[in-house]
């Protein structure tokens, strides 16, 4: 049985599938606050002069995921100011942080992240392709035996095969793991996963109320539409 994790009021691994909005600028968060997401990510790297006053404006409206995105992983914030960065957001008491599983220095931030009160998305990205069924289950697994509160993969197919590769690993995971499971195809041909992701173990799936902070991602009323009937 899947361990609910709560970021704030909203739990992850019971009921529907929550939805994450990203955002990155003022305007993206006032799009988000009016949306009807569950969850808005921080993107750190996305804003490196402005993530703590996006911060305090989302702060007590919904529960915040903190993320900052390395450039080795497909985001704008260099290897070298990862592991930094990471923990000045921790200190601005985010309900949860995203981990980077691959990272040299992700126990330790797990840990640190754990020791203030603060909840753990262990992720990998590849923007590039979508590795093996095994592959991915081992990158769930990593996160998992990292501590991580959440496991999350994301990749980018390219082709419908690549998708149901995902999926499976999906499912496969989701009956060995207790820890909620993110699983995502990136991408417009990804975007099934995005749908489908909840029949196959998905506990969150991410949305656009302004800009995609991601290839594939549907808006949120969209997304709300299909995944609340």
């Amino acid at each position: 049985m899947v361990r609910e994790v709560y970021l704030a009021d909203v739990a992850l691994g019971s009921g529907r599938a929550k939805i994450i909005v990203a955002v990155a600028s003022a305007e993206d968060v006032r799009l988000a606050l009016e949306s009807e997401c569950d969850i808005v990510e921080v993107r750190a790297d996305l804003a490196p002069t402005e993530w703590e006053e996006l911060l305090q404006a989302v702060r007590g409206r919904r529960p915040i995921l903190a993320t900052v995105r390395s450039e080795s992983e497909g985001g704008k914030c260099p290897d070298a100011l990862y592991e930094e960065t990471v923990t000045r957001l921790l200190a601005q008491s985010p309900e949860a942080i995203d981990v980077q599983v691959d990272h040299p220095a992700a126990a330790t931030l797990v840990q640190r992240a754990h020791e203030v009160g603060c909840k753990v998305v262990g992720s990998f990205h590849d923007f590039a392709a979508t590795p093996s069924v095994e592959k991915i289950c081992e990158k769930f697994a990593d996160a998992s035996e990292l501590g991580a509160d959440v496991c999350k993969v994301a990749l980018m197919p390219h082709g419908g095969k690549d998708v149901l590769t995902v999926l499976e690993a999906l499912r496969l995971t989701a009956a060995e793991i207790n820890r909620p499971l993110i699983g995502i195809a990136m991408g417009k041909v990804g975007q099934l996963s995005r749908l489908a992701g909840p029949d196959f173990g998905n506990c969150a799936t991410f949305a656009a109320a302004g800009n995609a902070s991601a290839p594939g991602q549907l808006r949120v009323d969209q997304l709300r539409q299909i995944i609340c009937d």
